[in-house]
């Protein structure tokens, strides 16, 4: 059994990796399990309470609303002050369409260095960058020297996934990415996206990408 304590891996993705015969793995927040995903303030102040974590996942999407993704800094204040209320943690994951899919827009937004003292997780979404690992590797770093520098506490995650949107994700590109950065952050978001509500434009379910990269961390710890 791998415990990847700071991987947030939803219960469907770990039902898939598991079935396609990755190691036996036990992630810090599971997203359908003790973890709840909201992309918005109105579903936080609706949510009930009781959950290892909210995840605070305002993009441009319908979950998301105008207000929230318009402001995502606010979004992300309120989202965390509703969190920490309840005695939960806060994940802070706004998506890099936001700021029209441009790192530089993101970091120059302000939407880290004014948002990150609330979280307790900045999530990255990098995983758009993550075929070209020197510019994954680059963004992942700045935003981390971003948060840091106002919350020298906070533990960040970058951004994996195994879509078809990304590009032709295979399992030594997921590893070349992972490797990149794995002295930076604390751990990942292992993304294994199927077709639904949350990612209605998902091509076909590739978990063998994913699995290449967990087989590989367990073999380096064995």
């Amino acid at each position: 059994m791998i415990l990847l304590k700071f991987w947030i891996i939803t219960a469907s993705a770990l039902g898939l990796l598991h079935a396609a015969g990755a190691p036996p793995v036990t992630p810090g927040w599971e997203p359908g399990g003790n973890t709840l995903t909201v992309g918005s303030v109105p579903a936080a102040k609706a949510a009930a309470h009781g959950w290892k974590a909210l995840i605070a996942d305002v993009e441009k999407w319908h979950f998301s609303t105008a207000y929230d993704q318009a402001h995502p800094v606010w979004a992300i204040k309120v989202i965390c002050r509703i969190a920490h209320r309840a005695g939960e943690q806060c994940i802070a994951a706004p998506a890099l369409d936001l700021f029209g899919g441009r790192p530089g827009r993101y970091l120059a937004s302000g939407v880290v260095t004014r948002a990150a003292r609330s979280a307790d997780v900045w999530e990255i979404q990098a995983q758009k960058l993550e075929l070209r690992p020197a510019e994954y590797a680059a963004f992942v770093k700045a935003v981390a020297r971003q948060a840091r520098a106002v919350h020298p506490g906070i533990r960040i995650v970058a951004g994996l996934t195994t879509s078809s949107r990304v590009g032709h994700v295979t399992g030594s590109a997921l590893w070349t990415a992972y490797k990149s950065v794995r002295y930076v952050v604390a751990g990942y978001w292992a993304n294994v996206p199927q077709p639904g509500p949350w990612c209605p434009d998902c091509g076909p379910v590739n978990p063998a990408p994913m699995v290449y990269v967990l087989n590989k961390i367990a073999e380096a710890r064995s």
